[in-house]
């Protein structure tokens, strides 16, 4: 980021403290990873064709772009953070140790789907954890995360945490900002979307999705210390186009997702009979099943039954 990338340069706002490493970058989304591989070209005058790349360098108030740059401006450190950097943009999954707060040292982080911790700070994420139906480890939960940076003229980058992942293509998401041992909730609440896949530029993500014959705009943008969602929608409402599925859990001794049932009936005008397998169970033994919508969606149930068959081949509804 641009006050993060000192390079032992003393340029601009950028944080003397700053250690160009693997776990202080890791977890960090390609585009601000391609933001900052630039950025240690900028600091040497290099010219740049991109648009997004010109905005933001001519932004940071340090920028002076020379037509006689060469990459032999570079130093042997300037090189180190390129590889270093160029090896996340092929691999950024892992959240090792990012640095947030611009101090120079990684963050320690963990999370289990309830409580997230940042170093000694802790915040309480999920009171409950039942939609996260995998049975995972704290360590793999980091992969849950990314570092985001909405603000590139700070030293201060921001931690998307998945806080409900549901089931197949839609997520929940936080946004947290980690700054003097104190982890803050960026949004006002966690924000639903049909998947995980956003579109990142200076100060926002974009989402997108379409449903109910309608393609709906998700701005997620960092204004006055917050993120606020702006939406535009395009396109006519169709209720019977709309995407519906319950879901259904067995509720044992944790919570284990089955299947969706009755996809897409999503208008009382539709009929259709489904059913799913629940497994062999022992005499006596109590099935507790749970069924919820997941996503923002209304599905239309006229009757639920139970059928078991016993040992004996009987059939009881």
């Amino acid at each position: 980021m641009l006050s993060v990338l000192l390079l032992g340069m003393n340029v601009g706002t950028a944080s003397p403290s700053f250690v160009c490493s693997l776990e202080n970058l890791s977890g960090t989304d390609k585009t601000h990873l391609r933001v900052y591989r630039n950025e240690i070209f900028a600091r040497h005058g290099r010219p740049f064709k991109s648009k997004d790349l010109n905005q933001i360098f001519y932004e940071s108030g340090w920028y002076t772009e020379d037509s006689s740059y060469t990459d032999a401006r570079l130093t042997a450190e300037d090189r180190s953070c390129l590889n270093i950097i160029q090896g996340l943009e092929k691999n950024t999954r892992n959240v090792l140790k990012p640095d947030l707060d611009g101090d120079g040292i990684g963050e320690k982080i963990y999370f289990d789907g309830k409580t997230l911790r940042i170093n000694s700070a802790s915040i309480t994420v999920n009171q409950d954890v039942s939609g996260f139906a995998y049975n995972v480890s704290s360590e793999q939960f980091k992969s849950w995360m990314t570092v985001e940076d909405f603000q590139y003229s700070d030293s201060v980058r921001e931690l998307l945490v998945v806080t409900n992942p549901g089931e197949e293509d839609e997520t929940q998401f936080q946004i947290f900002r980690y700054s003097n041992n104190t982890i803050t909730p960026l949004m006002k609440r966690p924000e639903w979307v049909p998947h995980q896949h956003f579109k990142r530029s200076n100060g926002k993500l974009i989402h997108k999705s379409t449903n109910c014959g309608t393609t709906t705009t998700s701005a997620f943008v960092y204004y006055k210390n917050a993120i606020v969602r702006r939406d535009s929608t395009k396109g006519t409402f169709n209720p019977n186009a709309c995407a519906a599925c319950p879901y259904v859990y067995l509720n044992d001794q944790e919570l284990q997702f089955v299947d969706e049932i009755l996809k897409n009936q999503s208008s009382e005008d539709l009929y259709g009979p489904d059913e799913i397998a629940l497994g062999v169970r022992g005499e006596g033994e109590t099935v507790r099943v749970k069924i919820v919508e997941v996503k923002p969606e209304t599905s239309y149930i006229d009757q639920l039954s139970f059928v078991v068959e016993t040992k004996d081949g009987d059939f009881w509804v």
